[in-house]
């Protein structure tokens, strides 16, 4: 039998020896903190909310640019693959079933075959798939064909056998006479669950809006019949100056662009649907914005 001594001496020499093994092993092990980064990739494509096509992103995994163009029609087409991965507040408007029979890209022209069902399609069919496909780097225009045909109506609408952007988007018609009608494709930003999506407007007006005083003006306002579109741009800006060289043009503001209730976060927004408004209307690349003798 063990003493109670010896039992007391046996466990003092365990301790010992575990706390000479946990002295014994080293503290300064450098741990290596590694971490992933995942390059989410998205598409910008245009949906329907409340009868206007909005811009809006849609998570992509492809690299491809045939591959990409193919999702990007997925994405458009009622019930296509990728409807679970669309807000709810966004709805398609490729007639459901269409599929692509073939594609081919050349030069940026884009040529697309639809199976029959893309026959039942409508004018915001078209005007969506125009800026989707055109929001791709790699292309600039497309053509569209049913089972190998031409298409050169929808309805009884006859639109142009090459489409681009000047096609335009969500058209709006301001005008009160045929003669002297102009067209420009305004930017402006709509309020949907406290995120401000993108929504380009085509206006067709008598005001000459190739001119940049009239085009500031317009982006002050709605677009008539559109009340709940915004570009932020502040009633009283006043545009002072402007000067056009080339591909770029320079601005002079006098007042701030922004009214004092808007976030100077949105500064960054007011910018956006000036820039791309001018862009799309007078051709121009680069954009830089003066106010009070300061470049912002």
């Amino acid at each position: 039998m063990i003493s109670s001594l010896q039992r007391k001496l046996i466990i003092s020499f365990l301790s010992l020896i575990v706390l000479l093994i946990i002295y014994l092993i080293p503290t300064n092990i450098n741990y290596q903190e590694t971490s992933t980064y995942i390059d989410v990739k998205k598409n910008n494509v245009y949906l329907l909310n409340n009868d206007l096509l909005v811009q809006t992103e849609v998570i992509s995994n492809k690299d491809d640019i045939n591959d990409k163009i193919l999702e990007i029609i997925d994405t458009l087409t009622i019930n296509g693959s990728k409807k679970n991965y669309i807000s709810k507040e966004f709805t398609p408007v490729i007639p459901a079933n269409t599929k692509v029979l073939d594609l081919e890209l050349k030069d940026k022209l884009l040529k697309i075959n639809f199976s029959k069902e893309f026959n039942n399609a409508d004018i915001k069919a078209i005007e969506s798939l125009v800026y989707s496909l055109t929001e791709l780097e790699e292309v600039d225009s497309i053509m569209l064909f049913v089972e190998g045909v031409k298409i050169d109506k929808i309805g009884d609408k006859i639109i142009p056998n090459v489409l681009n952007r000047d096609f335009g988007i969500n058209k709006v018609y301001d005008i009160t006479t045929l003669n002297n009608v102009y067209k420009a494709t305004m930017y402006y930003y709509v309020n949907i669950n406290d995120n401000f999506n993108v929504v380009p407007v085509t206006l067709f007006t008598n005001d000459n809006v190739n001119k940049v005083e009239i085009i500031v003006e317009k982006l002050k306002s709605a677009p008539i019949y559109q009340s709940n579109l915004m570009s932020f741009l502040a009633n009283n800006a006043k545009l002072l100056d402007y000067e056009i060289e080339e591909n770029k043009i320079r601005l002079e503001f006098e007042n701030a662009l922004l009214d004092n209730f808007f976030e100077s976060e949105l500064l960054e927004e007011v910018k956006y649907a000036i820039s791309e408004t001018l862009k799309s209307t007078i051709g121009v690349n680069e954009i830089t914005f003066v106010l009070d003798n300061k470049e912002i």
